[in-house]
């Protein structure tokens, strides 16, 4: 995952997500890595998600935050049976697209 090089772009929200395949999903990851401040601005932070051995190919990525603390990201890719991918997302600007969860619970 890769954090936004903006101004506050980073966040020190608990961040989760999930992988979905059909009716199939990975159920909810929390993303840290302890002792480290993950999520900072231009970071690019690496995670694992564990699925079933009859997962397949995930069709659909849910990311979800907790707290005031807002958090803009690129991109995000994937990486199953050694190979790498990447979701598509909806583009929102040009010509990098920044995508923003913002204030939950």
């Amino acid at each position: 995952m890769k954090t936004c090089d903006l101004p506050r772009g980073g966040t020190g929200n608990d961040v989760e997500g999930i992988l979905c395949n059909g009716s199939k999903d990975s159920g909810w990851h929390v993303f840290d890595r302890s002792g480290y401040n993950d999520f900072e601005q231009n970071d690019t932070d690496t995670y694992e998600i564990t699925v079933p051995a009859d997962f397949g190919h995930p069709t659909q990525f849910e990311m979800k935050k907790y707290g005031f603390d807002d958090w803009c990201f690129t991109h995000v890719y994937f990486k199953g049976d050694g190979q790498w991918a990447n979701l598509d997302l909806p583009r929102l600007s040009d010509p990098q697209p920044d995508y923003w969860i913002t204030r939950n619970k």
